[in-house]
């Protein structure tokens, strides 16, 4: 009995210290950052995203209303039943004769009961059939509306993600800057307690770093800011940590490799693929405008059980009476004043009006791609440029350090020579931030920024 009750302590024991372990790890995991790269951060933001959801949900009511019209070619089918009590009976006179006065005679009963089924369904229905075939459009409608969804989110998430990478590059450039001008402040303080430098060099070092603590807190405010944003592109709280992958540095391989393969046709642009299954559905709204020539034909039936006494008695069956129809139907229009013929000119009008749009909206395009090709030659240009003058900036802040520390340079050439490698560093992350977002915006405008 012992080792019985030794061995169930013992499993409690256990089962209490795991579910102590399982609510640590729990509670380590829920303030663990999480950690996003562009690709994940895209993929999250394409299945949590409510704009995305709502196209998606669009796309399940389309299925449904084209299962909708497809039911209408199958038999509708309905059972009804009705009672009626007569109140007062309505009488006829009849006079026969060698009659002097009309005699009156009393007619129908007093409960009156029916109860049947009726079907319809129709034969021949042009309109019908092309209403199906719009159903279908419609469909292809929705997938491409959800499709432009998901590439407007995919290119507002790159460009969150890349301006919250730019922020934080930002913060480390402000940073090191920071540390530069603090490991000079030491150096002069150190040199002026030695009496070998004026006050004056303490004074400029000490200003130099004053300067630089309101530029850095305000980069570190604008990288909180920015990954806020792209919390909320992502249909998370925005305060929810998160830790990104990856650096801007890691994009400056792609300005010159997505310089050579970006692709600037707008054949599969959104807009223009939603502009011609418009047309598609036009011309389909047309074809049914004149379907409304044409006749249609038919099918209806019915099965009836009446019953009629003036009292109520079910068990007698002679009094139930059926009765059965079977009807065909012909339509065939004649004359409407002019309601279906200016309909067609109606939807005439409507094609020629979309007509002009994608027009408008094809040279719209190709001008938003010309702006885009020019603004990457451009980052291209600035970031060879940056990258050079980096380089410069870099050595001539050690050459100046050097310079002072041996006496021959002054700490305004060192200040001077740390404002420029800032500028430079800057100059280049922007330029790379430049051209990536103008490269999304080509993808978005090609359709091609989808995650494959």
């Amino acid at each position: 009995m012992k080792k019985i009750i030794s061995c169930a302590g013992l499993i409690l024991a256990c089962l209490f210290t795991t579910g102590i372990a399982e609510k640590a790890i729990a509670q380590t995991d829920s303030t663990k950052p999480l950690s996003l790269d562009m690709n994940t951060a895209i993929r999250i933001a394409l299945s949590d995203n409510p704009t995305v959801k709502v196209a998606d949900v669009q796309i399940e009511k389309q299925k449904y209303a084209n299962r909708a019209t497809i039911g209408n070619l199958f038999p509708t089918i309905d059972a009804s039943s009705s009672y009626t009590y007569t109140i007062k009976k309505p009488v006829m006179f009849l006079q026969m004769p060698g009659m002097d006065k009309p005699k009156g005679i009393s007619m129908g009963v007093s409960h009156n009961i029916q109860a049947g089924i009726t079907a319809s369904m129709p034969l021949v229905s042009p309109m019908l059939w092309e209403s199906i075939s719009i159903g279908n459009t419609q469909m292809a409608a929705s997938l491409e509306k959800a499709r432009g969804s998901k590439i407007d989110m995919a290119a507002e998430v790159k460009k969150a993600y890349l301006s919250a990478l730019l922020a934080q590059k930002s913060v480390d450039v402000f940073k090191a800057s920071y540390e530069n001008a603090k490991t000079n402040y030491r150096n002069v303080e150190q040199k002026y307690k030695q009496g070998v430098i004026a006050e004056f060099d303490r004074l400029r070092a000490e200003v130099q770093v004053q300067n630089l603590e309101p530029n850095l807190l305000q980069a570190e405010n604008g990288a909180s800011l920015a990954k806020k944003r792209l919390c909320v592109l992502l249909a998370l709280d925005p305060n929810t940590p998160i830790e990104l992958t990856e650096s801007l540095d890691d994009y400056d391989q792609n300005v010159y490799a997505g310089y050579l393969k970006a692709d600037t046709t707008i054949d599969n642009n959104s807009s223009l693929r939603m502009l011609s299954i418009q047309d598609t559905l036009l011309n389909k709204a047309k074809k049914i405008k004149k379907f409304e020539y044409l006749p249609t034909l038919s099918l209806s039936g019915n099965y009836n059980y009446s019953y009629m006494n003036n009292k109520i008695d079910f068990s007698d069956s002679k009094l139930w009476t059926p009765s059965s129809s079977l009807m065909f139907r012909l339509s065939i229009p004649i004359f409407s004043g002019g309601k279906r013929y200016y309909g067609v000119k109606q939807a005439n009008t409507d094609i020629t009006m979309l007509k002009l749009q994608e027009g408008d909206a094809r040279r719209n395009l190709s001008l938003a791609m010309q702006q885009q090709i020019d603004l990457m030659n451009t980052a291209v240009k600035s970031y060879s440029a940056a990258k050079e003058a980096e380089k410069s900036a870099q050595k001539g802040y050690e050459i100046a350090r050097a310079r002072y520390e041996n006496g021959a340079g002054t700490i305004l050439e060192v200040n001077d020579a740390d404002v420029q490698l800032l500028q430079a560093r800057l100059n280049c992350s922007q330029a790379v931030y430049n051209f990536m977002v103008s490269l999304f915006a080509i993808e978005q405008l090609s359709g091609n920024n989808l995650p494959q």
